[in-house]
């Protein structure tokens, strides 16, 4: 048997019960009946069955059969008497009388055969057509109400509907589309209830009643949205008719909103062909309003849709292509409109100092960094149009359009830190704007290579670029405002280190902006005054900087710029706290009510302020209307970085209250994503919850911190957490457990280090407040009597930023330049002589790294890295120190072998806990530790005794500091022979310290029975001796005499030169009259800034130092040291205080002593403490006989025993006690 055949009868004999025996009938009844070879194979088959004596299965199948003949029969007699009925009443009759033939199915076959003949492909014409076709209608209708099937009328309507459309009847059609609506309605089928209303819609349109079209497109659309699956395809058209609708109507707003739904739901659907023609039309519309950001999705669809369909497409491409150049260049504008009045402020970011507990993060002074105030969703759209627009212009290439996508993508680069790449693409595009005279795209042009040039730590390259703006830029040029110009090029005279060349062309700025009236002078205007904040700031006077910060403030309210006043509010709050707490020194009381008056101009409000407590009281004051602004215009990025500073600032009694601020703020940074300000706030709530004795809830915090920071590798704040929680652990008495937090302390801290821009600034900015972690892991593992370990750690933690940036100046490899390792030291130097540019930065005159500065400086390390990789192979020892890696115990006893003397180098560190000395001498196996029992503040405590007495009294008292002694020189002792040198490595305050002045043994003077010479820490030890690093001879000298003539002339005898004696010496003349000399000594007035220690500085002319807003012409500073190329052998800053230096917590010495190590010096001498110039000048002059005889009857240099010598001859005539005349003087760097 045939399948067919077989499943018939299988299906007929396996039937049990009405259902399943009718089911078999509908089945294969109609089947049976058309096959005349079907039934008489059944017939057939049913006497061979009987005859098996199967006569059930028999009998079975003979019924079937009977049955299946009975019901055709009955049907074809159904099908005459509904042919014959006349009227409705009579169908309903024979309906009734034939009851068991009526079925759905009737229906569902009547209105195939309808749709078939109202067809485009009917076979008779519609005319014809149409009697026959509500006949049927008429039939079917009857029978689904005769069924009381409510879908089933529903469609018998629906195709009523369909031919009263062909007939032109829209009246007729929109009565049908209601009733069938209704129908749907009441059975629930919202798919085809909103087929229908769309469908009356299309029939009011038709009707020209539009009012009434719309509101049944709109709630056709109300019903689709329910029906689910399925209704894209017929939502897409329906919200393309309302949208037509509104159109015509010229209510384009509603209009595009709908287009953009009927756009998203036509290709969701699939519907890609009827989308396309609507994507330009919104497109444009949107582009010519200038909503550049609801015109990109449908760019973006469109460029994806036409690559396969160009050729009919022509008008679109080059519409598209139009769109694209213009839309970006609006979002890079837009990207920047927020920080128009503050586009100086580049130079401060929110480092945020880490705080003990209590103690909360506080940032920089100026408050938010620039790029903080950049639209970032701006800037994320232009760079989506740029891309749009480069795949256009591949579509149909100009070299107009390649041009513009330059220039585009020039401002981009700048924006996003691909500054290579934009100062790349600036010159192209500045090449075709000059070669067509196109003065306004040229300006463009030069404004982003100015940018670009800065961010590439290039900023000669920057200033050249404006000077060429600023030629061409005359009051009626189109080449840009000459003073948006002049303010440019003020940031890149900021970078380069020259602070009076940038004041003058910012205070050019102001000349010619002031008293303007147009928008465009007042921004700059605006800006110039808050550049100028920003650079008093710096400078320490705060007067100033709070001036100009409130004139580029009133700017901001002039032009209605709210976000701009609620971040100078922001900025100076955060600068009055800073001020408040110490950062610029103590205020004086004078300072504090003039301070008070200038506030007061602001608001009359600040004069009830009581003097006492006015500074932290008006920084809260600022920082609250700060927050209430940000509130007012919805800025709750701008408000939450307030309430976190406003939590800050707030005193510790306050603490709860601080808690509910901070409490919120976690709300918003989880709310926006922010995972570092997650971790940050949810660290200072520790901190907070420790100080108030609440364990569990700091433990849970700071847990909670950590592993937000470790997910995202935030590794800064891990690293602070991670201290914090050890602190607590430590409280708890869980002291493995406190442990291994330090040592994550100090691994986060390490692996953050590699992200800090190589700047000699931003370094010690890094190392600055994480000093403590380190401390304490120290402290564990001397207590366990690991030395050799705690030792390395120690040289990790000190003066680390120096030992790297030394690293970067020259140095000389000991292996050949040939080959492979000429090429290498090529590549290298290229590399350098870009991070060399960066150290500009550390002025803190100068802005900080932006992110792309430091994108561009990580992607030079890691080239630079490489190099390194491969160069270890030639001069290891070369590798190790340019990359500042700090000295293991096993190199240092290398290096102290090799010295040709014996040597014991003592380390000293301080931790918060106690003091530490780690003594190495080149023969013992390891690290040899004492740990004097004297805390930090007994250490404290005889440094202010050692001021006191010595530098103030001049040794006419008391000698009480020199029982510093049994902790400091003491431990020395027993390790010390006869001929040794001490190389003395200080930490933090003991820096300040004549350690060689302490008696050390039986002897009154530790400098009496030893040369000493010091240096910042160990790891130096090994680079101030590089064949790189001083001449190795002492045979010229430029001697300089500014006051005091005679010791330079007596200095500069000794070695047959002429002294070079003036009133007045100019910083730029110092490098050329230095160049080639083997020793540098400067005698003249010295004086160190303790608010800017790279200010401190050598007077070259008869006055004191100016007081200016920057550093006058004859005053050598720090910085402008760190400029200059001084490979001398020797430096002598015979000068006040020439030797001091800020200590920053990180031990980094900031100074003169820095600068001049910097910039290439193996050695210096330089003082302590401001001595009589008489007394100075015999002590130079004993230093230098001696120096001199040495090398000329050895021909080796001993800078340490001349000294010493020296020193030697002043004790005999004073007196081991008399210090202060005798001890001032030490040796720094390189012994020989």
């Amino acid at each position: 048997m045939s399948d067919e055949f077989s499943e018939l009868v299988r299906a007929v004999l396996a039937a049990r019960g009405p259902e399943e025996w009718n089911d078999t009938l509908e089945r294969f009844g109609a089947q049976l009946m058309a096959d005349p070879l079907l039934r008489q194979r059944l017939a057939a088959l049913i006497p061979k069955i009987h005859g098996l004596g199967r006569e059930d299965e028999a009998r079975t199948l003979q019924r079937w059969c009977d049955e299946m003949t009975s019901h055709h029969v009955g049907v074809e007699r159904f099908g005459q008497a509904l042919q014959e009925a006349v009227d409705d009443a009579d169908i309903d009759r024979v309906l009734v009388n034939h009851r068991s033939y009526v079925t759905p199915q009737l229906v569902d076959d009547t209105l195939t055969e309808i749709r078939r003949l109202l067809s485009d492909e009917a076979p008779i014409p519609l005319g014809i057509a149409v009697p026959g076709v509500r006949r049927l209608l008429g039939v079917s209708l009857r029978v689904a109400v005769f069924l009381q099937d409510e879908g089933l009328e529903a469609r018998c309507r629906l195709e009523s509907c369909r031919l009263a459309f062909a007939l032109r009847q829209p009246e007729t059609a929109a009565e049908e589309l209601r009733a069938a609506a209704h129908l749907w309605r009441s059975v629930g089928n919202m798919f085809e209830l909103g087929r229908c209303l769309s469908l009356v819609g299309d029939a009011m349109v038709r009707l020209d009643r539009k009012d009434e079209a719309l509101t049944a497109f709109k709630e056709a659309v109300e019903v689709l949205r329910e029906a689910g699956e399925g209704a894209d395809a017929l939502l897409g058209p329906t919200y393309q008719d309302i949208a037509t609708l509104l159109s015509a109507r010229g209510d384009m707003d509603q209009a595009l909103e709908f287009f953009d739904m009927a756009i998203r739901h036509r290709l969701d659907a699939g519907q890609v062909e009827r989308a396309l023609p609507l994507l330009p039309l919104v497109l444009s519309n949107y582009a010519a309003r200038g909503d550049t950001g609801r015109a990109l999705p449908h760019a973006e669809i469109l460029i994806d849709l036409l690559p396969s369909k160009i050729p009919s497409n022509e008008v679109i491409v080059s519409d598209l292509i139009t769109l694209s150049r213009a839309c970006p260049a609006t979002k890079v504008s837009d990207a920047l409109a927020e920080g128009a009045f503050l586009s100086a402020d580049r130079s401060v970011g929110p480092r945020g100092d880490r705080a003990e507990p209590g103690e909360l993060t506080m940032p920089s002074a100026g408050g938010i960094r620039y790029e903080e105030y950049i639209d970032r969703e701006a800037l994320a759209e232009a760079e989506r149009w740029c891309a749009v627009a480069d795949r256009a212009h591949a579509l149909a290439p100009t070299a107009e359009g390649s041009a513009a996508l330059d220039l585009l993508g020039a401002h981009l680069g700048v924006l996003t830190g691909n500054v290579d790449g934009a100062a790349d693409q600036a010159r192209a595009a500045l090449r075709h704007f000059e070669r067509l005279n196109l003065r306004a795209e040229t300006a463009s042009a030069l404004s982003a290579l100015a940018q670009a040039e800065n961010m590439r730590g290039r900023p000669e390259a920057a200033v050249a670029a404006c000077d060429r703006a600023l030629r061409h830029t005359g009051p009626d040029s189109q080449l840009g405002r000459r003073p948006t110009w002049l303010i440019t090029r003020a940031e890149s005279q900021l970078l380069l280190g020259k602070p009076e060349q940038a004041l003058e062309s910012l205070r050019e700025a102001i000349r010619l902006c002031e008293g303007e009236t147009s928008r465009e002078q007042q921004v700059d205007c605006g800006s110039a005054h808050h550049m100028l904040g920003m650079s008093y700031a710096y400078l320490g006077d705060v007067q100033a900087a709070l001036i100009n910060h409130h004139q580029a403030g009133a700017y901001c309210q002039l032009l209605g710029h709210r976000r701009g006043e609620a971040a100078t509010l922001h900025a100076l709050g955060v600068l009055l706290g800073r001020l408040g707490q110490g950062r610029f020194g103590k205020p004086r009381v004078e300072d504090l009510v003039a301070l008070q008056q200038t506030f007061v101009s602001m608001d009359p409000a600040f004069a009830s302020t009581p003097i006492d407590g006015w500074i932290s009281i008006t920084a809260t004051r600022l920082l609250q209307r700060a927050e209430r602004t940000y509130q007012e215009i919805n800025d709750e990025l701008g408000r939450t970085k307030v309430m976190t500073d406003l939590a800050n600032f707030l005193p510790s009694d306050e603490n709860p209250r601080r808690i509910t601020i901070l409490t919120e703020v976690l709300t918003r940074k989880k709310a926006i994503g922010d995972k570092l300000g997650t971790a940050v706030v949810l660290a200072n709530l520790g901190s907070l919850h420790h100080a108030l004795g609440r364990q569990d809830e700091a433990a849970q915090a700071f847990e909670d911190s950590l592993r937000v920071s470790h997910a995202a590798e935030f590794f800064e704040s891990a690293a602070d957490t991670s201290y914090k929680l050890g602190l607590l652990r430590q409280e708890q008495n869980h002291p493995a457990v406190a442990e291994a937090c330090y040592s994550e302390s100090v691994r986060m801290i390490e692996a953050a280090r590699f992200d800090v821009p190589l700047t000699d600034r931003y370094r010690v900015n890094f190392v600055r407040d994480k000093a403590r972690p380190y401390g304490r892991l120290i402290d564990v593992l001397v207590s366990r009597e690991s030395y050799d370990e705690a030792f390395e750690l120690a040289q990790r933690a000190k003066s680390r930023a120096l030992l790297e940036m030394a690293g970067t100046t020259t140095l000389q490899p000991v292996a050949p330049r040939t080959g492979r390792f000429a090429e290498l030291l090529s590549e290298e130097e290229d590399c350098l002589s870009r991070l060399r540019a960066d150290r500009y930065r550390g002025s803190p005159l100068a802005p900080g790294p932006s992110r792309a500065t430091t994108t561009t400086t990580t992607s030079v390390r890691n080239r630079l890295d490489a190099v390194y990789a491969e160069m270890t192979a030639f001069d290891p020892d070369y590798v190790s120190l340019r990359r500042g890696t700090p000295s293991t115990v096993a190199e240092l006893r290398t290096w102290l072998a090799a010295q040709r003397r014996p040597v014991l180098l003592v380390d000293y560190f301080l931790s918060d806990e106690r003091l530490t000395l780690f003594l190495l001498r080149a023969e013992w196996d390891s690290v040899r530790v004492a740990t004097p029992p004297m805390t930090p503040e007994q250490l404290r405590e005889g440094c202010r005794d050692f001021q006191r007495q010595v530098v103030d009294d001049h040794n006419a008292g008391s000698a009480s500091w020199t029982r510093l002694s049994t902790s400091l020189t003491a431990p020395l002792a027993p390790h010390l022979r006869s001929g040794d040198l001490v190389y003395l490595a200080p930490h933090g305050i003991l820096h300040g310290l004549p350690l060689h002045a302490l008696p050390c043994g039986s002897t009154q003077a530790l400098a009496a029975a030893h040369p000493v010479a010091y240096t910042p820490t160990a790891g130096l030890l090994p680079l101030v001796q590089n064949p790189a690093k001083g001449t190795g001879k002492l045979e010229s000298c430029a001697a300089f005499g500014v006051v005091f003539e005679q010791e330079a002339r007596e200095v500069a005898g000794l070695f047959d030169a002429e002294a070079i004696v003036s009133d007045v010496l100019r910083v730029d003349d110092i490098p050329q009259l230095c160049r080639g000399k083997d020793i540098c000594h400067f005698s003249c007035h010295g004086y160190f800034n303790s608010v800017d220690p790279l200010s401190s500085g050598l007077l070259l002319a008869d006055e004191g130092p100016r007081c200016a807003y920057g550093p006058a012409a004859t005053v050598m500073t720090a910085r402008h040291i760190m400029d200059m190329e001084l490979r001398a052998e020797l430096v002598c800053l015979s000068a006040c205080q020439s030797a001091l230096s800020e200590v920053s917590t990180g031990d980094e010495l900031v100074g003169l002593i820095r600068a001049v190590l910097y910039a290439g010096a193996s050695s210096i001498v330089a003082s302590l403490w401001s001595v009589d110039a008489e007394t100075t000048r015999e002590m130079m002059t004993v230093f230098y006989r001696r120096l001199r005889d040495h090398y000329r009857h050895t021909g080796t240099i001993d800078k340490a025993s001349a000294l010493q010598q020296a020193q030697q001859e002043m004790i005999c005539q004073a007196g081991a006690r008399s210090s202060f005349q005798w001890a001032p003087f030490v040796l720094i760097g390189d012994w020989r």
